[in-house]
């Protein structure tokens, strides 16, 4: 590696610039970060000061920033730090180790320090400034996610209403499914399908040569791949039921808007834990919605014609490795091992209605939101 190059740091970087005896606020961050943007010296900002700071001083984080790739590849381009090494190439932030903008506020100073170069002077107080900068990162960009989504909640709770009937029947239908399965034992009928491939039996025979002369035909069997079909959820045994998943989801989303309502519009830093429930309540009960939809639509193609025809067809099958009959007429499901000894089902006109799709939300870790959190 290349000696790094002695940097020389004029005068008026090491003018105390006292001029920030509250916490810096976003438009003297925004102007640093369009400073190092532009290709800028970080030590040649207006109000950066180059002095080391004292050992055990207070330090808090208020954003961070990388060099331009187009000047990183140099080694010498790289910005020197006043907390170690303050005239030669020291750093120039990644995106998983950002340079830090730290407010020194006993000084009332800013400074524009490598990711960990503050450590050696106040390990306990930069542990701190990081957690606390962590948490910052986190309520801004949960406000973000909060703004962009909470108007939706309404939406959700009624698509979640209109399929709590479908959900109820669906429920009702798998229940008395798996009671006629237990009664006809048909367990190791439905365990034979239940990946969802249907396999038939084919004997192939070969013409074997013996030693002697003479000829013998050889039987062997295989199984082979006949077709495949939607809805094998259908055939999972103690799966969750939809309806509870539903009502679950309900209650995280009234849940949400009580602690927002609490809130009053307060998203200070002092009410980063009340912020964090909404959220969490909120990502919880989309994520709880969703695997319920998922769950609805799967187990309503099972009772579509497509897979009911493809497993009536694979039934009557003379190399079916099981005997197993399904079949659906109207508003009745049959189950047996064959016609003449199948039971039925009613199907609830329920689960003819169509599923009420969810509204589609803005996701973190998105562009916008990453901007937001990172103050870009």
């Amino acid at each position: 590696m290349a000696k790094k190059v002695k940097i020389d740091i004029p005068k008026s970087a090491f003018e105390i610039k006292a001029n920030w005896q509250k916490e810096p606020d976003r438009q003297t961050v925004q102007e640093i970060l369009q400073w190092i943007r532009d290709g800028n010296p970080s030590y040649l900002w207006r109000g950066h000061t180059h002095t080391k700071p004292q050992a055990n001083s207070t330090i808090v984080f208020i954003g961070e920033f990388c060099m331009p790739e187009s000047l990183a590849e140099d080694q010498n381009n790289w910005y020197p730090c006043p907390c170690c090494n303050w005239d030669k190439p020291q750093f120039k932030g990644k995106e998983d180790r950002p340079g830090m903008i730290a407010w020194f506020p006993e000084e009332h100073v800013i400074r524009l320090i490598g990711h960990d170069c503050f450590t050696k002077l106040n390990p306990e107080g930069y542990k701190i400034a990081k957690e606390n900068w962590k948490k910052q990162k986190e309520l801004r960009g949960n406000i973000y996610y909060i703004s962009q989504n909470f108007h939706l909640i309404p939406r959700f709770e009624v698509a979640i209403q209109k399929n709590l009937a479908i959900a109820k029947a669906l429920d009702h239908f798998y229940r008395l499914f798996h009671l006629k399965i237990k009664s006809l034992n048909l367990h190791a009928a439905i365990k034979e399908i239940s990946s969802g491939n249907l396999m038939l039996n084919v004997e192939n025979v070969t013409l074997v040569k013996q030693a002697d002369g003479s000829e013998t035909f050889h039987n062997t069997l295989t199984r082979e791949r006949y077709s495949s079909f939607d809805g094998k959820e259908m055939l999972e045994k103690d799966r969750k039921l939809i309806e509870p998943k539903l009502l679950e989801a309900l209650s995280l989303l009234e849940s949400a808007k009580t602690h927002l309502e609490a809130l009053n519009g307060d998203t200070n830093i002092e009410n980063y834990s009340e912020v964090k429930k909404i959220v969490s309540a909120f990502t919880k009960a989309v994520r709880t919605s969703e695997e319920a939809m998922k769950d609805l639509q799967a187990l309503k193609k099972f009772l579509g014609p497509i897979t009911l025809n493809t497993i009536y067809a694979w039934g009557a099958h003379k190399q079916v490795p099981v005997n197993l009959y399904l079949s659906r007429e109207n508003n009745k499901f049959f189950i047996g091992t064959e016609k003449s000894k199948s039971v039925s089902i009613k199907i609830s006109p329920k689960l003819e209605e169509p599923i009420i799709r969810l509204p589609q939300i803005s996701p973190k870790e998105n562009q916008l939101y990453n901007q937001v959190v990172n103050q870009n």
